[in-house]
């Protein structure tokens, strides 16, 4: 996965379809997402992550754990699903890395899932079923 897993993590690509399902979560309220997320490289290999995501009043977190190494990604940022269909984050860049970026979304599927799609600044993408649940 990319610069930002060498770094600090991976590059995401979330988004939130406009019309889903009756049962789609109301992410005006404290959301959490869990599921796991595939993400292929050029080689016909893929890595897979388990994914946690939680929003939050305009905000998200996400930790993703490699299934294969079980090394644990965190990231953070602003994005409001209620507002935005795409999330966006940028990952400044050091003296190790340049500066990366990631978009993500969250499409409702049938049965309270959603597909989770993200993609990375260089192209690289993932996706996977994640099922979210709403503060009761």
């Amino acid at each position: 996965m990319k610069a930002w897993l060498r770094a600090a993590g991976m590059p995401l690509l979330l988004t939130l379809g406009a019309t889903g399902p009756a049962a789609a979560v109301d992410f005006s309220r404290e959301t959490w997402c869990e599921g796991e997320v595939v993400f292929p490289d050029d080689t016909g290999h893929a890595g897979i992550y388990e994914m946690k995501l939680w929003f939050h009043e305009g905000a998200y977190s996400v930790v993703a754990r490699d299934l294969a190494n079980g090394e644990v990604i965190e990231d953070s940022g602003q994005c409001d699903l209620t507002q935005e269909r795409i999330c966006k984050h940028v990952i400044p860049g050091d003296e190790a890395s340049p500066e990366d970026a990631y978009a993500f979304m969250l499409q409702p599927m049938e049965g309270g899932r959603y597909l989770y799609k993200e993609i990375w600044l260089d192209g690289s993408q993932g996706r996977g079923l994640v099922t979210c649940y709403g503060a009761l």
